[in-house]
């Protein structure tokens, strides 16, 4: 019996220690964290265009799946799906439009951001850490959902509405990352370790809205279509947990 439970042990040691020659292929990771939106999209904006008027907080929230394949110890392939939104404020909306805010109020929506990426990587190896520089091409879909202005009398009735009714724009972004991993197990190559991913991405998508302005008081309704450029930059990081295999 004790010949049966050392042979194990040493099978047990043996295994472990060929595993530990082997570099992982595949790994696979979850991550939540932050977008922080910069330039003309961040929170201190202050553009009179409506998609530019700042957020209510610096960053939005987000949360990134990705997977690495290594075809080469040192080159691989990168995909995976990152989503973000991003609240705006309504005080700042509202001023481009009535300095007097007392008689105004107003409704936006958050942005929504759905980016699907693929693209390369490397990495660099030191002990228990592992840093990989990558560079990614994103599908990008965002939803700028719909913003309405109102503007009140002195008897707080409302009497004015701009509608702004935003269509979904899809579009390609360019995504400089680096993922910096920490070692927590490692059983040759299935390992667990602990990533702090930091990436800035750019877009310059068209974006096209509809704005509807309503009175009461003189009867009308107008009606403008609107396109344009907008660049959309963000830094972003997260934290979660990956696995290799």
């Amino acid at each position: 019996m004790n010949k049966i439970f050392i042979f194990i042990i040493i099978v047990f040691i043996v295994l472990k220690s060929n595993g530990q020659e082997k570099t992982p292929k595949f790994s696979s990771y979850i991550n939540i964290g932050q977008s922080i939106p910069i330039g003309n999209y961040s929170s201190s904006s202050k553009s009179n265009n409506p998609i530019e008027i700042g957020k209510t907080d610096l960053f939005g929230q987000s949360i990134n799946w990705g997977i690495d394949y290594y075809i080469k110890k040192h080159i691989g392939l990168t995909a995976g799906l990152f989503l973000a939104d991003y609240s705006l404020d309504n005080n700042k909306f509202e001023h481009i439009h009535n300095k007097n805010q007392s008689y105004t109020e107003s409704y936006l929506q958050e942005h929504n951001l759905e980016r699907y990426y693929f693209g390369i990587t490397t990495r660099l190896m030191y002990k228990n850490l592992f840093i990989e520089p990558r560079f990614a091409l994103g599908y990008t879909v965002m939803d700028f959902g719909i913003a309405d202005f109102y503007q009140k009398n002195y008897n707080n009735e409302i009497y004015k509405t701009i509608n702004y009714d935003y269509k979904s724009s899809s579009f390609i972004s360019y995504n400089l990352g680096i993922n910096f991993n920490y070692k927590l197990i490692n059983w040759g190559r299935f390992q667990i370790l602990l990533p702090l991913f930091i990436e800035f991405s750019y877009q310059n998508p068209n974006i096209e809205y509809k704005q509807i302005i309503s009175n009461k008081i003189k009867e009308t309704i107008e009606t403008n279509n609107y396109s344009y450029k907008q660049k959309i930059m963000t830094l972003n990081y997260n934290f979660g947990i990956m696995i290799k295999l």
